[in-house]
């Protein structure tokens, strides 16, 4: 019959009989779980039950759990053979209610539309309807997919926004910080202006009074003391000079967020070698971050920097834990230097490192590296920073300590360990060590304060060691951040 042209009477028959064993899709999942829980649990399935939750009212001839005598016989008489029967009977009800639904849709079709004219009843057009579904699903994924589109576009703009609006944040901060880095430097070049005309004023001053002097000293004194005097301008002068150290920037944003913390800071670094040249201090620097802008104060012995700089994500994470103590490497040798933010007081930074230990390094002690004595030292007696000294060519240790306490029970132990006279001593802020390594005080009122409590916690941080990238901004960078 298959292979035959199909009457239209047989097109109308398929088309219902399709229909009908269409209705039982999803007949497993929908209607056949509760058979599966009463098996699983060696139960009984409850057919009215199932009857009453899925069928409407006598749809089926029977009430709800009744069925003909003939459809059982005498050997169902295990609990599986009762439910595969009940199954079997709700299916058999289940297609009651499907032929019903079809038988009605016939009737109606048959005497509301084709029986005036006693036309044929015309099969519903189920290919037809079909395709009408499938485009109608289809106009909706694409549809779907155009929201989806535009919604991915929108969160990009919406995500572009909130990063234009994060750098226009930080790009005000660095603005700031610059505005007030020029005022204090401003003040600098002021207060730099003042001791010139002091200085200049006590020259003529002094020139006048050696004028009035006796002329009978000899020309060699006077070369002397003119020597003196010029020496102790320049030095007085070359204290306390801010130099500011030119350095190279780059524009690359994706590297400095990928090896650099979000926001610069405004810090400074003690300790730096007096000896060290400019290009020298620039280089080590860079190991601790990527430098915006760098100055250079000179104090005698030691330099102090102030720099503009985003840290590495590691000393940015050290410095957030409240970190200061850093350690930079040059030709195997480490030196040792310490952190503080801008802001930060310098009477503040004086009192937590008021309480001092110094002590007289052996011959053995001076064979060693300099951070081999200074990290045993720590170690051994409990400081939180330690530096190497030299006066008059003698080597000495000193070492600042957390608290009183931390810092007498460095004494003691000293005292105990080493000959009498060769431990640690005591050395007050105001006090210098002398020749024989004893101390002086220094002239003028003592002002001593008793030196607040610092963080035990304090370690030294190895910085890192590779040379930074350092790509030059461009001339349109460089005008926008003037502007």
């Amino acid at each position: 019959m298959l292979a035959e042209k199909l009457t239209k009477e047989q097109e109308f028959v398929i088309t219902y009989i399709e229909s009908f064993t269409r209705s039982f899709a999803g007949l497993e999942l929908e209607y056949l779980g509760d058979f599966y829980d009463a098996d699983s649990k060696n139960e009984t399935f409850k057919l009215s039950d199932a009857e009453v939750k899925n069928f409407p009212e006598h749809t089926s001839g029977y009430t709800p759990g009744k069925f003909p005598t003939t459809y059982i016989s005498k050997r169902c008489k295990n609990k599986r053979n009762t439910n595969i029967l009940f199954a079997s009977i709700f299916t058999i009800k289940l297609g009651a209610v499907y032929l019903k639904e079809i038988l009605e849709n016939i009737y109606r079709e048959n005497f509301s539309e084709g029986a005036a004219d006693k036309q044929p009843i015309e099969p519903t057009d189920w290919p037809q309807e079909k395709r009408n579904l499938l485009r109608s699903i289809e106009d909706k994924d694409i549809f779907l997919a155009e929201f989806d589109e535009r919604l991915k576009e929108t969160k990009e703009e919406l995500s572009a926004a909130n990063n234009q609006i994060r750098k226009d944040e930080e790009q005000i901060i660095s603005l700031k910080n610059d505005l007030k880095i020029e005022r204090e430097r401003i003040k600098s070049l002021e207060n730099e202006v003042i001791k010139l005309e002091k200085l200049e004023k006590n020259k003529t001053t002094s020139e006048i009074t050696n004028s009035s002097k006796q002329k009978s000293k000899t020309k060699t004194n006077d070369r002397r003391r003119k020597s003196k005097k010029k020496k102790s301008s320049t030095q007085e002068i070359k204290k306390g000079k801010i130099t500011e150290i030119p350095v190279k920037t780059t524009s690359d944003d994706k590297y400095l967020d990928d090896h650099f913390a979000a926001q610069s800071r405004d810090l400074k670094f003690y300790d730096f070698p007096a000896y060290w040249k400019d290009e020298m201090i620039y280089e080590m620097m860079k190991k601790v971050g990527y430098i915006e802008r760098l100055e250079v104060k000179w104090n005698y012995k030691y330099k102090t920097i102030r720099a503009r700089i985003r840290l590495t994500k590691e000393m940015e994470e050290k410095f957030q834990q409240g970190g200061s103590n850093i350690v930079l490497t040059k030709n195997d040798r480490m030196y040792f230097f310490r952190m503080f933010d801008a802001k930060l007081d310098s009477s503040v930074i004086k009192r937590r490192y008021g309480w001092q230990a110094y002590r007289k390094l052996d011959k053995e002690e001076i064979e060693k590296k300099d951070d081999e004595i200074i990290k045993d030292y720590n170690k051994t007696f409990g400081g939180h920073f330690a530096k190497l000294i030299r006066i008059n060519k003698i080597k000495y240790i000193l070492i600042y300590f957390n608290n009183e306490n931390d810092l007498m029970k460095a004494i003691y132990k000293s005292t105990m360990e080493e000959d009498l006279g060769k431990g640690l001593k005591i050395k007050l802020q105001d006090e210098l060590i002398g020749e024989e390594g004893t101390y002086k005080r220094t002239t003028g009122i003592n002002r001593f304060k008793v030196p607040a409590q610092t963080n035990k916690k304090d370690k030294f941080v190895d910085a890192r060691s590779d040379i930074l990238s350092t790509i030059p901004r461009m001339k349109e960078e460089h005008q926008a951040l003037d502007d």
